[in-house]
């Protein structure tokens, strides 16, 4: 790792913390070593990592860390945190040549490209691979959340929103449906996919995921006693809207139970005695977790559909949950 050298030079001598998602836990372990090597005393944060909107920074800082070390994710512009952050990117670029005639023949241009950070460095080399079949091809500039042109976060689509207009349809570049449903749901535009790993091709119909939310939302109308769920990592946590919710759900003479919980089990939520859940930390909990649920669980938007009442569900205009710090 080039980034090793000026890591000992700083931190020689100190305390550092190191944070990875489970996939890179093992390259956690490497970095450790190659640290303790040069000198500097570290320690692994073991919990689950979900993103750089999961930062440790606070938990580095009470174990008296001097900094926290990132592993595969990029850095959220404007968050402050409590120690020192270094980010640690991976880039990944399995093969995807192969796949552009078939990527040809079904493309509507002109297409919009999305991606997430591993995927960054393909974005380039796919544009104007695509352009050569003679597609217009657009990426969407960075903003808000995101560090990277084209890059989309499961809570920030940013990218595609500044472009979605002057597109026919997009290209997800990257594995899992979360971040395409996301695309399709707040774009209206058609989503196709494209698994470098798997080297498999598809599409997406959204009209299934809008049944089940408004299915969810249609089951929380009666909903009395509704649990608002807070995180209390920086990067999740909205306090201004869950306080919000709070009083807009106590205006619709429902009883607001706010939790501040960092990670969102059904076990552990039980003794509330919940009706409903409003999800105000990560939306992929509503989308991919909620069968775990007996009770519906909503992400934000949802939760203020929900309080404009049936005729809301009826108008058709879903709106996906995306983050504006507090």
């Amino acid at each position: 790792m080039d980034e090793v050298a000026p890591l000992v030079e700083q931190y020689s001598g100190s305390l550092v913390a190191i944070q990875a998602p489970e996939g890179l836990k093992a390259r956690a372990q490497e970095l450790s070593d190659l640290l303790e090597a040069g000198g500097v005393r570290t320690i692994l944060i073991g919990d689950p990592c979900f993103g750089s909107c999961t930062l440790a920074d606070s938990d580095a800082s009470d174990l008296g860390a001097a900094a926290l070390i990132h592993l595969g994710h990029a850095p959220i512009p404007g968050t402050p945190t409590d120690v020192p952050v270094h980010y640690i990117e991976f880039r990944e670029e399995p093969p995807i040549d192969h796949l552009l005639v078939e990527l040809n023949e079904i493309l509507v241009s002109p297409v919009g490209l999305a991606t997430t950070v591993q995927h960054i460095d393909l974005l380039g080399r796919l544009k104007t691979h695509l352009e050569e079949f003679g597609h217009t091809v657009l990426v969407g500039e960075k903003s808000g959340r995101v560090a990277y042109d084209g890059q989309v976060l499961g809570c920030d689509l940013s990218a595609v929103h500044g472009i979605e207009d002057q597109v026919a349809s997009f290209l997800f570049l990257g594995t899992g449906r979360f971040h395409p449903l996301g695309i399709a749901l707040a774009t209206g535009r058609p989503v196709i996919t494209l698994d470098p790993y798997m080297g498999e091709i598809g599409s997406l119909d959204n009209e299934q995921l809008l049944r089940q939310r408004y299915g969810a939302i249609g089951r929380a109308m009666d909903a009395k006693r509704v649990g608002i769920i807070v995180a209390p990592k920086g990067g999740q946590r909205r306090m201004a809207l869950a306080l919000a919710l709070r009083k807009e759900f106590q205006d619709a003479g429902r009883i607001p139970v706010m939790i501040s919980t960092e990670f969102v089990s059904p076990d552990h939520l039980l003794a509330y005695r919940l009706d409903a859940l409003v999800i105000t930390s990560c939306p992929r909990i509503a989308f991919d977790d909620y069968q775990r649920f007996e009770m519906p669980v909503l992400t934000a938007a949802e939760a203020r559909m929900l309080l404009k009442g049936a005729d809301e569900l009826m108008n058709g205009n879903y709106v996906v949950d995306e983050f504006e710090m507090d």
